[in-house]
């Protein structure tokens, strides 16, 4: 148990950020899997596999405690934090982090396009949140930012493969 709230906090920046730009409304997008690398000012890095199959999402973080995933499910207001080694899980309500809001078609008319980027190999648009120092880089390839910044830190999908995700994963 004790493991676990080391993990927890630890993950959490990056788990509010994910979760919560996780529902983002490019729905016509493809399911996807990709690798993410989080990094905060600090020079901290985290880890992990992230699969998103609409709004849901299940990240995967790399972990020296133990095999853990987070899950997380818009449709049905939960979050499910599963923890292998201990054969427990947590549950709790899915609220949105106002830092990072849904990246939604509405927001990206407020926001102030920078310029097109290749990042991780697909072709993105580059944005500057309208609110705060944060900006966004959006491939109309996948339901999810392919990296944002902020003060914050960083967050970057790698090794990015587009396809349908088996439904057990949610």
């Amino acid at each position: 148990m004790r493991r676990f709230f080391s993990l927890k906090r630890r993950m959490v920046p990056v788990i509010a950020m994910v979760l919560s730009v996780g529902s983002a409304g490019i729905s016509s997008a493809a399911d996807f899997s990709a690798d993410f690398v989080a990094t905060s000012p600090g020079g901290k890095e985290a880890r992990g596999k992230i699969y998103m199959q609409g709004h849901k999402s299940r990240m995967e973080p790399e972990t020296a405690d133990g095999k853990a995933a987070t899950i997380s499910r818009p449709d049905k207001k939960v979050v499910w934090i599963l923890m292998d080694d201990e054969k427990m899980y947590m549950e709790q309500a899915y609220q949105e982090d106002p830092r990072t809001r849904a990246w939604t078609p509405d927001r990206e008319a407020r926001a102030k396009f920078v310029g097109n980027e290749t990042v991780s190999g697909l072709p993105c648009k580059k944005y500057k949140a309208a609110d705060r120092e944060q900006y966004y880089w959006i491939s109309d390839r996948i339901a999810f930012p392919v990296k944002m910044q902020d003060p914050d830190g960083t967050m970057l999908l790698k090794n990015i493969k587009v396809g349908r995700l088996p439904d057990s994963l949610f």
